[in-house]
């Protein structure tokens, strides 16, 4: 089956918008509203070189593609917990992703954007990288690993978390490949 360029056109700016989404996701859904959630106050936001707070200007991208400071938070627990949140969320929505497009097996734009949602399960990977001694990008990026430091925060044992997140990310590359596999007899 050949594509159009248009339709072809449509599934890049699809994965393009989905990847990208990543990141602000993993700031906001995780970082933000756990933290205000939790009664503090967003005092730095940036995200793909704009900060946001405390005030709108270009800041670069030297500090990284993105990053939340939530002070007043009131206790450690959730302190713990909004540092938990953020590549934890990122991996839901890759959770959720593979199950739909296992389950349903879309087909065109649908199965494009889910597939692409399911590599967001990459930043919990790369996340738990430092809890094994790995730099977070291997030869570059953070030394220590926020969810796994969150988790033996909230009282999880590290070993626990990190075969439980190393899991969740296999299940998630299963999913996706059992939904990607040959089509089902009748289809071809």
């Amino acid at each position: 089956m050949l594509l159009s360029p248009g339709r072809i056109f449509a599934h890049i700016v699809i994965v393009i918008v989905v990847l990208g989404l990543a990141i602000p996701w993993h700031e906001t859904a995780g970082h933000a509203l756990t933290g205000v959630a939790c009664g503090g106050t967003i005092t730095e936001f940036r995200l793909f070189g704009l900060q946001f707070a405390p005030e709108f200007r270009w800041a670069g991208l030297a500090g990284g593609r993105g990053h939340c400071e939530v002070e007043g938070i009131g206790s450690e627990w959730c302190r713990h917990l909004t540092d938990f949140s953020g590549s934890t969320s990122s991996f839901a929505v890759a959770l959720a992703a593979a199950f739909l497009l296992w389950r349903y097996k879309p087909e065109g734009l649908k199965r494009t954007a889910l597939l692409s949602a399911s590599f967001w399960a990459v930043d919990l990977l790369t996340a738990m990288l430092p809890s094994f001694g790995i730099r977070r990008y291997i030869w570059t990026g953070m030394s220590h690993s926020e969810p796994y430091q969150a988790a033996v925060g909230l009282g999880v044992p590290g070993p626990l978390f990190q075969a439980v997140a190393l899991t969740g990310v296999a299940v998630v590359l299963l999913l996706v490949s059992a939904a990607i596999r040959a089509p089902e007899a009748g289809k071809a």
